[in-house]
């Protein structure tokens, strides 16, 4: 048996979205008992499922993880390429804006029924003009130039297969097949979503007012449910710091100054983020990032006065 670290554990969005599987399927199959025993046995049993897994059986010369991420590399880039990103490193690659940095990392994740060649793909956007939050801390740089990966953005998307594999149930990680039996499916797929949903996915936030109705009433699809493609799996941002600090410095970006003014107020009064809706513990942000919430702010009340004032 071979246990995966807690911390490791939950690195991983494929994680997050396993765990978040188990915990609903025992509230649903528990939400009428009142044995707490009986619920915190089942609890247990479900978890063990997903740290504790036997690996798949060796099953002759296995495909290498690096020849699965060439082919997809050089599958995708020619369409990211095309739409302004960078190469790929490390099997990442990266398109740089005025306002936002854009990620595309290929990830493989070993799983119950995966190998740990199978590919899944995860982007994301990570808005520059917002400070560091409370928890991820400072993002790196590399060459003068920020690094993050697809766990820090702002926005988050999973992208889901739509091929039916039945040696997997996991609806966004492809199974290749210990032999690449599953390969060449995979490539088509993966190059058809590329044009189809990755890079319409990007397009479709670089509208900054449908980036605002989703921090303020959007709800997160991190399960998939979405019957919109480029929508489905999109997450990250229903979070208090994205309904307040990111909608805040954006309704700035839109020169809403009473909404930035309502947004942004609740964090400078109580010095950090709140845990929840009107909870009583508090997230302390960075100085820095208080120091560059109350300039913006200050900005945001004298806009508000003079709209017709130029910098």
């Amino acid at each position: 048996m071979v246990r995966v670290p807690f911390a490791q554990f939950l690195k991983s969005a494929q994680m997050e979205l396993e765990f978040l599987f188990v915990l609903k399927r025992v509230i649903r199959e528990l939400e009428n008992s009142e044995d707490e025993e009986l619920l915190f046995q089942t609890l247990i049993k479900s978890l063990k499922s997903l740290w504790f897994s036997t690996p798949p059986p060796k099953e002759g010369k296995h495909i290498s993880t690096k020849l699965v991420r060439k082919r997809l590399v050089d599958s995708m880039t020619p369409i990211l390429k095309a739409a302004g990103f960078e190469a790929f490193v490390h099997g990442r690659a990266y398109r740089y804006h005025e306002k936002w940095v854009d990620v595309v990392e290929i990830q493989f994740i070993r799983t119950y029924t995966t190998t740990s060649h199978s590919p899944s793909l995860h982007i994301g956007r990570y808005f520059t003009f917002v400070p560091e939050d409370a928890i991820s801390g400072p993002v790196k740089k590399k060459h003068n130039r920020i690094v993050p990966s697809e766990s820090e953005c702002h926005f988050r998307k999973m992208v889901y297969k739509t091929l039916k594999q039945r040696e997997t149930k996991i609806p966004n990680i492809w199974f290749i097949g210990t032999d690449g039996k599953y390969l060449e499916e995979c490539i088509n797929e993966v190059t058809h979503i590329t044009e189809t949903q990755i890079i319409p996915w990007f397009n479709w936030l670089d509208d900054l007012d449908v980036v605002m109705q989703l921090l303020r009433f959007g709800e997160a699809d991190m399960e998939g449910k979405d019957k919109n493609p480029i929508k489905r799996g999109t997450w990250n941002f229903t979070n208090y710091f994205s309904g307040h600090v990111i909608a805040g410095l954006l309704a700035c970006e839109l020169k809403q100054w009473d909404l930035a003014i309502e947004l942004l107020t609740p964090v400078l009064e109580s010095g950090g983020l709140m845990s929840r809706p009107n909870g009583p513990f508090i997230l302390k942000l960075p100085e820095v990032s208080m120091t560059q919430l109350q300039t913006v702010y200050d900005n945001a009340k004298r806009d508000s006065i003079n709209p017709t004032r130029s910098d």
